[in-house]
């Protein structure tokens, strides 16, 4: 267990029986806020009573109403109050409850904060549960959570409810598809009443509980059992209130629980900032690059004015034959210089050369570009012959304009991300009924308005309906097993970001789906990287590589903490 103490949270609110199918409904995921739940983990959930509740429990009350209403009627006519009985069956049936501002059933959460489920021995890859969170941000963050904790939290939790509320609980479940593990529960606690006016009554009522009728006395009972497995109580802000108030002190500040509408309008706000600022950055990479390249071309113009200049004075102070030869020779140079630059710049611009970065221990350099294939392969060769004067100062424009096509894409899928986040947002909002904000609106609106071109997506490969079946294995028989994964991360990043866009989605479509079958084949796992020949469904494509990507995990440490609560 961790130094650190952590304590229990178990908290209740009351709700009416008419919120029981929103429970229901959520519990199933099929309804209520979904931004804050990963909808692909939710089959670890686990539900220990009353999968089908709601509808159970309204039968219940109504049967609590019928018996009622005929104990008290009984009760008229063993006074002999026959006026009394036909007034109580004409009033018909009525609440099995004390009216008042609360209702009569008790929702419970039960958890810790995550730190607590964080696992301790990374080498342990088969104890690892992860999660994901969002920061104050909207930052995306991953959790590493013990599925050793969450089990020994998940029985203490069981051993809990039988003991202390054992016939009262009509649902109870453990969510493990949000950031931390926590337990839903519904009480259901009855009381029975026996008096000569109404007969015996069958009331719901919470407060004959001990633990629903004493906050602190709940709190002192969960802290004490939890404590087997290191968590403790916690805070005890209401005796440190009457402490304040008995010693004239200032009174400690109350607890705020943040409402899910409020939380949601807080996060729409960030999204919003979020992108703004996106957008500023992308606008400041276009002016970059055009800067950069208005240098490069100032630079090779002022090296040819030099160079001009050099030639012309040699031939007006030396009028030799062999200086002028020079020259000519010179000339030839700057000129072969000039068109190999003039050239390789729209090579790179359209594609046809790209640049490699440094790797394996080969230097960077160009490489054939996907525009290429189009080129018949003489014309590609003399292309490369003709670049050859300007290679290096190629190179260096190749490199920058990498990476900053990367950060550009960087830029354009987090502003794709933040659109599907705050369409998952406005969809929430919509099915509950409410109003999307301007805000989010402002998003959605914005995001309709974006195109995208297949060269705005580096590394990744878009195939066409119908591709030379030659080019492609041979394209394929040149990837390693780390540049398939690449290859296949960037292409599936830029078939999400081009969902709207169908001409070209289709193209990284087909290209990620031949990126799966070729990886089935060598037996190579694109998502962990890891190389395992007997899996491969051809085993002679597994020995064509070998090498292998295993990535190291990474711990994301937040520095703010956030609770998330049911309004």
């Amino acid at each position: 267990m961790s130094e650190k103490k952590h304590p229990i949270v178990f908290r209740f609110a009351s709700i009416y029986p008419a919120a029981l199918a929103r429970i229901e409904m959520h519990a199933r995921r099929s309804g209520g806020p979904l931004d804050n739940i990963e909808l692909a983990f939710s089959d670890r959930n686990k539900v220990h009573v009353g999968p089908t509740f709601a509808k159970e429990v309204r039968a219940e009350i109504r049967q609590m109403k019928r018996q009622n209403l005929d104990e008290e009627v009984a009760a008229c006519h063993a006074r002999r109050r026959k006026k009394e009985a036909k007034a109580r069956e004409e009033m018909g049936l009525t609440n099995p409850w004390h009216g008042n501002s609360q209702g009569p059933i008790r929702e419970v959460v039960v958890t810790a904060h995550w730190q607590y489920f964080e696992v301790e021995i990374m080498s342990d890859l088969d104890d690892v549960l992860t999660t994901y969170g969002v920061d104050p941000n909207g930052k995306d963050v991953v959790h590493t959570l013990s599925k050793k904790k969450i089990a020994a939290f998940e029985e203490a939790t069981l051993e809990f409810f039988e003991k202390y509320f054992p016939g009262a609980v009509r649902h109870l479940r453990l969510d493990l598809d949000e950031e931390t593990p926590h337990f839903h529960a519904v009480l259901f606690v009855t009381a029975e009443t026996t008096n000569k006016t109404r007969g015996m009554q069958r009331l719901i009522q919470p407060s004959a509980h001990p633990l629903l009728a004493d906050y602190e006395l709940a709190q002192d009972v969960a802290g004490e059992h939890f404590s087997k497995i290191g968590l403790v109580r916690g805070q005890k802000r209401a005796q440190e209130v009457r402490d304040a108030k008995e010693s004239d002190l200032p009174l400690p500040d109350a607890v705020r629980h943040v409402p899910p509408r409020e939380y949601r309008n807080a996060r729409a706000r960030a999204i919003r900032a979020k992108e703004l600022n996106l957008r500023d950055r992308e606008n400041d990479l276009d002016l970059r690059q055009a800067e950069i390249f208005l240098d490069e071309v100032a630079l090779d113009a002022s090296l040819a004015d030099a160079e001009g200049a050099e030639r012309r004075a040699e031939k007006k102070e030396r009028h030799a034959d062999e200086k002028l030869s020079a020259a000519s020779e010179r000339e030839a140079e700057v000129n072969a210089y000039a068109d190999a630059m003039t050239e390789g710049l729209e090579a790179i611009l359209d594609h046809r050369l790209e640049y490699t970065p440094a790797e394996h221990g080969q230097p960077e350099g160009l490489e054939d570009g996907p525009e290429a294939e189009a080129q018949p392969s003489e014309e590609q060769g003399r292309l490369w012959t003709r670049i050859q004067p300007a290679y290096g100062r190629l190179v260096r424009f190749a490199r920058q304009a990498f990476r900053l096509r990367e950060r550009v894409f960087a830029v354009r899928r987090s502003e794709a991300d933040v659109t599907r986040r705050a369409a998952v947002v406005a969809d929430a909002e919509s099915r509950n009924g409410r109003p999307v904000s301007p805000g989010l609106q402002e998003i959605l609106d914005a995001s309709k308005t974006v195109t995208y071109e297949v060269e705005d997506f580096p590394g990744a490969w878009a195939i066409q309906a119908h591709p030379d079946p030659r080019k492609v294995k041979a394209r394929l028989d040149e990837m390693s097993n780390r540049g398939l994964r690449d290859c296949f991360l960037a292409t599936r990043d830029a078939a999400e970001i081009t969902v709207g866009q169908q001409e070209i989605h289709a193209g990284f479509d087909r290209g990620q789906q031949l990126l799966k079958w070729e990886a089935g084949r060598r037996g190579f796992d694109l998502e962990t990287g890891r190389h395992d020949p007997c899996a491969a469904s051809d085993p002679e494509r597994a020995r064509l590589h070998t090498d292998e990507d295993v990535q190291a995990i990474r711990i994301t440490l937040p520095g703010a903490q956030r609770q998330r609560v049911r309004q």
